[in-house]
């Protein structure tokens, strides 16, 4: 569609694909020549509506994945894209309230090693792990990484039901879909 909210759902499913998920500018052009190295099916989203420089101010542009900070915490939010600054305006809110926040920020959705994510999380300790993603639920990529790691903690995946969303701003649309750092913060505190 014209959001791109059915690519990553699909796409998980075609055997050797490699799939990138870029927030920033800096973050494309790492992927886009990750892409060009790979010699089987590249898949390379884009962020909408220009460059990120709270994003760029945190998170590497050339790791597959990588932590905001590292440290025990209560909550570990694993993100990817555009919606990661949704997902950081979320963790100032919940450490607001007195909870202490990781985010995990993928820019490589697959492949990926299932054994070093699994332990990284773990290492952490979260007592919840949640995947908010900017797709759809069914089949997308919270569900791809939880069946495929082994957590000690409690999770849940915020992303798109089963829907058409229609035309509209990024913020707009963030907010029809409960993807606002603010709702974000509310479905993690409910999920607490």
């Amino acid at each position: 569609t014209h959001h791109g909210l059915f690519d990553v759902s699909m796409m998980l499913n075609v055997p050797d694909t490699a799939i990138y998920s870029p927030a920033t500018f800096a973050e494309l052009k790492y992927a886009f020549n990750k892409c060009a190295e790979y010699n089987y099916t590249s898949v390379l989203r884009y962020p909408k509506a220009g460059d990120s420089k709270l994003i760029s101010s945190i998170f590497s542009p050339d790791k597959d994945f990588c932590l905001d900070c590292v440290e025990h915490s209560d909550i570990v939010i694993v993100t990817y894209g555009r919606v990661t600054e949704e997902v950081l305006k979320a963790k100032a809110l919940l450490k607001s309230k007195g909870y202490s926040v990781t985010v995990l920020k993928f820019l490589k959705l697959k492949p990926l090693d299932f054994k070093r994510i699994e332990l990284l999380i773990n290492s952490i300790s979260p007592k919840l792990l949640c995947v908010v993603e900017e797709g759809m639920k069914t089949g997308g990529f919270g569900e791809y990484l939880l069946s495929n790691v082994k957590l000690n903690a409690k999770t849940e995946v915020i992303a798109i039901d089963e829907t058409f969303v229609p035309h509209g701003t990024l913020q707009e649309l963030y907010d029809f879909c409960s993807l606002s750092g603010a709702k974000i913060c509310a479905r993690i505190l409910k999920c607490l």
